[in-house]
């Protein structure tokens, strides 16, 4: 009998919004600028005006919460790691699940969760507030997490925990009680990613995602984050 093999196939989905010139992401930071230093009729003449001489550089000026972003501990404690500090395998092929906010309310509470394995897991939280970014409404009405959720999260084993808001802190309560759910998880070193888009093309479980920054000696850094997901199994 002859046998037959074919391969697994994925789809990858990309969660990240893209930083370019005037970005801005959470409201009232300065935009991104990105700024031509060396254009291709300059080098080409530096490099002697052969077919091979023209290339380009840029410089970019940022925040650092600028894009689909990753947080690491040193964000809010003085003596946390940084980004670079965070191993790769962290933040490569986590597997992952999505929850999606309760009709009629605009944050997540313990609740969402309850029965849902996320030991393990990267937890993905989606408002499709996303629509938003960029617009004057981005920065209002921002569905959050409540801190007895992060309390939750670190409790049963969460291993990295994302939204598609501006963040996962009530932004409305930020003068009078700060970021405590950033407190919670970063200080059970769970990262956090901000900022995220697409959340509405995953399925509820059964993918992974990989968010890497470069490592860079920093308190946040935008990332590229995607899910990939398996569309057909190996058949042999």
């Amino acid at each position: 009998m002859e046998m037959t093999k074919e391969c697994a196939k994925f789809k990858y989905i990309d969660l990240s919004h893209t930083i370019e010139d005037g970005t801005v992401t959470f409201p009232g930071d300065i935009p991104v600028s990105i700024e031509t230093i060396l254009d291709r009729e300059a080098a080409s003449k530096l490099n002697g005006d052969g077919p091979y001489s023209g290339v380009e550089i840029n410089t970019i000026r940022m925040v650092s919460t600028s894009g689909t972003y990753i947080d690491a501990p040193y964000h809010v404690f003085a003596d946390g790691k940084q980004i670079k500090d965070y191993p790769i395998e962290k933040l490569v092929n986590l597997p992952s699940v999505v929850v999606k906010i309760a009709d009629n309310r605009e944050y997540f509470d313990a609740e969402d969760i309850d029965g849902l394995h996320v030991e393990g897991k990267a937890v993905l939280f989606y408002t499709g507030h996303d629509k938003f970014f960029m617009t004057p409404e981005y920065g209002k009405n921002a569905p959050y997490l409540t801190v007895e959720l992060a309390n939750a999260l670190v409790g049963k084993g969460a291993v990295f925990v994302g939204i598609d808001t501006p963040l996962i802190d009530n932004m409305s309560k930020l003068s009078d009680v700060g970021t405590p759910v950033h407190y919670t998880l970063l200080g059970a070193n769970i990262p956090i990613c901000e900022d995220m888009t697409n959340l509405q093309l995953l399925p509820a479980d059964g993918f992974t995602i990989t968010a890497l920054p470069p490592a860079v000696a920093l308190e946040s850094f935008p990332a590229r984050v995607f899910a990939t997901v398996l569309e057909s199994p190996i058949k042999e």
